[in-house]
């Protein structure tokens, strides 16, 4: 493709189309070219705010201006005789065309840096809700439900999922599961008062009631939890094939994604037990227990970096590449494939999770990283 070519045309469209003069068949082939690629739609967002081409307009005229007065084209000629321009008319026309041209040659050409990628939006509250069934619900940042489960009272309130229901004695434990996809987070109040908050590709299965003697539950991915105090019955997390996590009352954040194949966990307040083979390793306030499959490891634990991500952040703190595109894939369910290995490369610093795709990769502009962005959510590392 000739894309040089396939730019001005373009181009010529879009200006047309902010004067209101496309015919109808133009209208169809640029409404074409923005269906094609979301990629495309966002370009032409940006490429038709008007203020943006007011700052580039004022940015050519001040480049006229100082080539003029460079060559002295201006002093040469009497005051009487130098031709009246209204620059805004004359150049408005050339400006916009040269803006739309060299944005769209740009977005095709560029070589080492990602696609515009504005329409990869940030991650959102959803999951989806597994009943004892198997039957499954959607939930979404929209949803205000109520869902019948038997004696069961639960309800949806946007990200939040509640359950309200008495201890189980004796019966079989009916449960829920609750998992987050790539690009997902949620909340949930178990039957017990007790607040989880998952990150994403992550999942918590839970019974509808309580036994009266002991609470458990299974994780998996990432989750913090905020466990109501019951010295009646322990609250007991089961992690991975072979481990669990004695608590009474108390916060601390698990990652176990399986990725790192490392479990991590992490205690904010109270105590809780580490127990895998028997062996029980306590945790106080500000420790980190990393599970291996070789051995369980207690260290000091930096604890705006392990919960950044509950409170809307990434924290990249010391954190090497791989880690860090970990991260991002999950929030942004992309893929990212490092092209020639690896790179050796550590970040330091925090920014929002709130922000797109295109944002972030901006931030990362700035690096020694080189990227670049193809079709089907992939992000291609290079260097």
């Amino acid at each position: 493709m000739d894309y040089t070519s396939n730019s001005e045309h373009i181009a010529a469209l879009i200006f047309k189309s902010m004067k209101a003069e496309l015919s109808q068949d133009e209208q169809a082939e640029l409404d074409a070219w923005k269906r094609r690629d979301p990629a495309n739609e966002a370009l032409f967002i940006a490429l038709t705010d008007r203020a943006m081409l007011q700052h580039e307009l004022g940015q050519l005229l001040d480049v006229e201006a100082r080539i003029q007065h460079k060559l002295g084209l201006e002093e040469d000629l009497p005051t009487k005789l130098r031709p009246v321009r209204n620059p805004v008319y004359k150049w408005i026309g050339v400006a916009a065309s040269v803006i739309l041209i060299s944005a769209l040659t740009y977005f095709y050409w560029k070589p080492d840096r990602a696609r515009v990628v504005e329409a990869i939006h940030p991650g959102t509250d959803k999951a989806v809700l597994t009943l004892a069934d198997g039957s499954t619900i959607l939930l979404d940042s929209t949803g205000n439900r109520f869902i019948k489960q038997g004696n069961a009272s639960v309800h949806q309130a946007g990200g939040l999922l509640s359950y309200e229901m008495k201890r189980n004695g004796k019966d079989n434990p009916v449960y829920n599961t609750l998992s987050t996809p790539k690009g997902g987070q949620f909340k949930v109040v178990l039957p017990d008062g007790s607040r989880a908050w998952l990150n994403a590709a992550s999942s918590i299965r839970f019974p509808l009631a309580f036994q009266e003697n002991e609470r458990r539950i299974e994780i998996s991915g990432e989750v913090f939890l905020d466990v109501a105090q019951d010295v009646q019955a322990p609250f007991k997390v089961k992690v991975g094939d072979d481990l669990e996590i004695r608590v009474l009352g108390t916060q601390f954040n698990i990652d176990a994604y399986s990725s790192s194949g490392n479990i991590q966990t992490t205690l904010l307040e109270g105590s809780v037990g580490i127990i895998r083979d028997g062996r029980q390793i306590l945790l106080s306030p500000g420790e980190q227990a990393v599970a291996t499959p070789a051995q369980i490891k207690v260290n000091k634990a930096n604890l705006d970096k392990v919960i950044a991500w509950k409170n809307g952040m990434f924290n990249f703190e010391d954190v090497s590449l791989k880690e860090a595109m970990e991260e991002i894939e999950r929030w942004y369910d992309i893929e990212v494939i490092y092209e020639n290995g690896v790179p050796e490369m550590s970040f330091s610093g925090k920014i929002s999770r709130d922000i797109s795709l295109d944002e972030l990769l901006q931030v990362f502009a700035g690096t020694d990283l080189k990227f670049r962005w193809e079709p089907g959510r992939k992000l291609i590392i290079t260097k």
